[in-house]
């Protein structure tokens, strides 16, 4: 049963369940979660979407987040305080935090969280515990003494950009609008350093007609990577009608 569907003891993913059925155990996990970092003004009612804006720098909080939890289990496991069953465990837990957590923010409030935005964090979170796995079995093969903290802190670093991909997917779905073919941290050789943003020109949005820009960070001396560099000449814009996208892009160079 995958993470989601244990939060509640229940097949969220089964055909008989549908979105309005997810349960006050999960939509007050959510709560709980998104309170942490959205100021809730609506005085018992539902809170509206937060905005892209916001959103974004939430997620840039949860990563941090969950990097602080994977060195101090990575810290546990160095000192011998934790097996590698139990770094296994926090780490995978502080995974799931972040994705969730970044799903709540997106969607501005558990209300517009629906089975397909649960199948999208549930898929990351099967990918990125995969890699978990792997490299757990490496560490297993290891010599305690012989284990370096800032290489396990930055191999997990590594599972975190993703998580952003989940937020720019729920922004999308709570404003209507389409997928990308791409996301900011998701493919790009930077990676986590990735700061560059979707910009979204809205055309007629009835009709699904939008020009999305990928803009490249602004910020002082940057050095952006290959793929952002070719991300924002051949998306500049990238045309979406009907909402599909009909500008011609390469995504082989535009993806790694």
């Amino acid at each position: 049963m995958c993470q989601l569907c244990n939060l509640v003891n229940k097949n969220l993913h089964a055909i008989s369940v549908k979105a309005e059925e997810i349960n006050d155990e999960l939509e007050q996990y959510f709560s709980d979660l998104a309170s942490q970092y959205i100021v809730d003004t609506s005085e018992g009612k539902r809170r509206r979407n937060i905005g892209t804006g916001k959103a974004r720098q939430i997620v840039d909080k949860l990563v941090d987040d969950y990097k602080l939890r994977a060195k101090e289990a990575t810290d546990k496991l160095i000192d011998s305080s934790y097996t590698t069953d139990d770094w296994f465990f926090q780490v995978e837990e502080a995974l799931t935090d972040l994705y969730l957590n970044g799903a709540a923010a997106s969607m501005g409030y558990i209300g517009k969280l629906d089975t397909s935005i649960l199948d999208i964090i549930d898929d990351k979170l099967i990918e990125q515990e995969g890699y978990l796995e792997k490299f757990k079995q490496k560490l297993d093969e290891t010599p305690i003494e012989e284990l370096d903290a800032d290489y396990i802190v930055s191999r997990l670093t590594k599972y975190a950009p993703s998580s952003v991909e989940v937020v720019e997917q729920g922004l999308n779905k709570a404003m209507g609008r389409p997928e990308l073919p791409f996301y900011p941290k998701s493919g790009t050789l930077c990676r986590n350093n990735c700061k560059c943003e979707w910009r979204w020109k809205t055309i007629k949005a009835n009709r699904g007609n939008y020009d999305v820009f990928w803009e490249l960070e602004d910020s002082g001396d940057i050095e952006h990577c290959e793929t952002c560099i070719k991300r924002a000449q051949e998306c500049y814009p990238l045309e979406i009608r009907k909402n599909v996208v009909t500008t011609e892009v390469n995504l082989g160079e535009l993806v790694v």
